[in-house]
């Protein structure tokens, strides 16, 4: 607990940026360089016929940076350090 807790702190080096890239290439593997297109097929063939609230571009702008809304103006510079664990899934 007290190694997760420390993480929190300042003084640790957090890259959002990197850590979610590292993520996607985890997810995509060898297709990463084609994500643009298979976010385009899971919309087309997955989410599409489920929810029709959702367009593609808000979509496709979500899978690719992450930000699922917009909540004002601002622009957030300080990550949220509790989001930034991971568990490796099967």
């Amino acid at each position: 607990m007290e190694t997760v807790f420390s993480s929190y702190m300042k003084e640790h080096q957090f890259d959002v940026e990197k850590l979610r890239d590292h993520r996607l290439r985890g997810h995509f593997k060898e297709r990463y360089e084609h994500r643009r297109n298979l976010v385009d097929w899971d919309y087309n063939f997955g989410v599409k016929d489920f929810s029709k609230t959702v367009h593609l571009q808000e979509y496709r702008t979500w899978r690719m940076n992450g930000i699922g809304f917009m909540t004002r103006l601002a622009n957030g510079t300080i990550p949220n350090r509790t989001l930034g664990s991971y568990i490796p899934g099967k």
